[in-house]
C-alpha cells in the first residue's frame, strides 16, 4: 500500500469526502442539481403550494394546511429554499388578538416589488 492511499485511509482529503464534494459542487454553481424541489404530498410541498396561491402563512395556518406539530420547521424549510432560489418572498411581524406576535410570510408578484409612492413623496 502506497503511503499516499494509506493517509487518504486515515485522513480523507475533505474534497474526496461527501460533504467535500457537496461543498465542491455548491461552489460550482450546480445548486440546482443538489436542492431538489419539494414532493407535492410533503409538508413543505403544501405550504409552497399555498403560498405560490397567494396565501400569507403563519405558523398556525400552515399546521392548519399540512397538520404537522412542527410546521414552524417546515415554514423555515420552505423559506429558507425559496431565499435560495431568489424568489420575492416577504415577510412582517404581526399581533395576533390575544396579543401574542407571530411572523407572517407570502410571496410577492415581481411586479409589486416596485418602489411604493408615499402621499406627499415623489
Amino acid at each position: 500500500m502506497k503511503l499516499r492511499s494509506l493517509l487518504n485511509w486515515i485522513a480523507p482529503q475533505p474534497e474526496e469526502t461527501r460533504m467535500g464534494l457537496l461543498i465542491k459542487r455548491l461552489v460550482e454553481g450546480s445548486a440546482e442539481q443538489i436542492l431538489r424541489p419539494f414532493a407535492a404530498e410533503s409538508h413543505c410541498g403544501k405550504i409552497l403550494a399555498a403560498m405560490e396561491r397567494g396565501q400569507r402563512i403563519t405558523s398556525l395556518s400552515a399546521f392548519a394546511i399540512c397538520g404537522a406539530v412542527s410546521a414552524d420547521r417546515r415554514i423555515r424549510e420552505v423559506t429558507k429554499r425559496l431565499r435560495s432560489q431568489g424568489r420575492p418572498l416577504q415577510e412582517r411581524w404581526i399581533k395576533t388578538k390575544c396579543g401574542a406576535r407571530v411572523k407572517e410570510f407570502w410571496l410577492d408578484d415581481p411586479k409589486n416589488c416596485r418602489r411604493k409612492r408615499v402621499r406627499g413623496g415623489r
